[in-house]
């Protein structure tokens, strides 16, 4: 059955030929063979409209599994009109609950677009959508899940912090940490938690990074512990934020021996 699509005889059988052959093609390295299985699919839903009208779950799915392999393939210039593809399927097809599932599309091709913008660092392209996004969120806040506010929060940060707009990025740390977010999404909060540093660093704002530090380690004590590389990081910032100009410098070049000796062990 899977040697020929002649085989496949019906739409449903169609679905689950290409669905095969990309998960096969995935899970053996053959990501332009995947890809051109994606596209085929794409082909000939988009023949039965009505299909999509009834049930698009395996329509987005498949919108969905080209973005997150157009990302692995860095082909980022085909992305941007795939995510608008996505964005158009509940208006295009006239999908009943349209607007529950519209929000769901447009948070996460939403999500997807900023963290493009980061891989290729094309931060005012980002910052530019930022507007946009945060827009979104205030007019759908009811509708917005945690998991997604934290996402964004920390998007927004970080892009603020690349772009050297510190104001900005410690507005929306500051929003991020206000709330416990540890068990929705323990990573980002973490990562929120160092980058919250790094902008105090920034800032120069020595003594509330003195305080942050502190409030950081008993945080991360009281909830699991500490791994070595935390351990690293909030010694050294503990120390930078006494430390003098013309020390700098030196703290900088330990950091990093302390960060990455055991890697470099592990290169010999």
């Amino acid at each position: 059955l899977l040697t020929n699509i002649e085989n496949a005889d019906t739409l449903r059988s169609k679905i689950h030929y290409h669905h095969i052959h990309y998960s096969d093609a995935i899970t053996t390295n053959r990501s332009q063979r995947a890809l051109e299985h994606l596209n085929i699919l794409l082909l000939e839903l988009e023949k039965n409209p009505l299909r999509i009208m009834d049930d698009p779950s395996s329509y987005i799915t498949t919108l969905n599994n080209k973005v997150g392999l157009l990302l692995s393939l860095k082909q980022y210039d085909l992305i941007s009109t795939t995510l608008q593809m996505i964005r158009e399927v509940p208006t295009k097809y006239e999908i009943h609950n349209r607007e529950k599932i519209s929000v769901n599309l447009f948070l996460r091709t939403y999500n997807i677009e900023l963290e493009m913008y980061r891989d290729t660092k094309e931060y005012l392209k980002a910052e530019k959508l930022i507007d946009e996004v945060w827009d979104f969120l205030k007019e759908n806040q009811n509708s917005i899940t945690p998991d997604y506010t934290i996402l964004f929060y920390y998007q927004f940060a970080y892009i603020y912090f690349m772009l050297g707009k510190y104001s900005e990025a410690l507005s929306w740390t500051n929003n991020l940490l206000q709330t416990d977010y540890t068990k929705i999404r323990e990573d980002i909060y973490t990562y929120s938690r160092f980058l919250n540093l790094m902008i105090h660093y920034e800032l120069n704002n020595n003594i509330v990074l003195k305080y942050a530090v502190d409030a950081t380690r008993k945080n991360f004590k009281k909830k699991r512990g500490l791994n070595d590389f935390e351990k690293v990081l909030l010694k050294f910032f503990s120390k930078i934020s006494l430390s003098r100009i013309h020390e700098r410098k030196q703290l900088f070049s330990d950091l990093s021996q302390n960060l990455f000796a055991k890697t470099e062990e592990r290169k010999r």
